[in-house]
This record gives C-alpha cells, structure tokens and sequence, in this order.
C-alpha cells in the first residue's frame, strides 16, 4: 500500500490572504478523489491519502504528479512524502 502525506502551511496560507484554507483542502480532494482516495486528517494536521491496496494502482503516483504541477500548490506546501 502507497501512502502519500500532505500538510499545507494553514499559517502562510491565512497570513497570506491569497487562498482560502477551505479551497485549498477541497482542491486537493477533488484530485485525490479522482482515484477514490479518501484522506485521513491526522492530529498533526496533515492528511494522509492512501491508494487502493491494487498493486497495478498507479493513481498516487499520477496525483503526485498533478499535484506537483500545480505551481501554486507547491508554494504552500510544508511537508510531502510517498511510501
């Protein structure tokens, strides 16, 4: 099982004003949610996506993919890793 890690910098995103925190967290589901990945919140505040246990299940690594694309994604990110 793939699992991918996601936490935003909440901090920079409301100091900032350029983003909603809601839209940002609602974005970045709807890419998951692509694949039926349904994310764990954690009590770190990040959100932990996992792939569906199918070793022919690319679909973390292709939203990895699109989530890297998107330049503004990149800006307010804190922490991202795969497993």
């Amino acid at each position: 099982m793939i699992k991918m890690e996601i936490r935003m910098d909440d901090e920079k995103i409301l100091k900032e004003r350029k983003y909603r925190l809601e839209a940002v967290y609602e974005a970045v589901d709807n890419d998951f949610k692509q694949w039926n990945f349904k994310g764990e919140k954690t009590a770190s505040g990040s959100v932990i996506y996992k792939d569906n246990g199918d070793d022919r299940d690319l679909g973390t690594g292709r939203a990895q993919d699109i989530f890297q694309r998107k330049g503004w994604c990149r800006q307010i990110v804190q922490t991202f890793w795969m497993r």
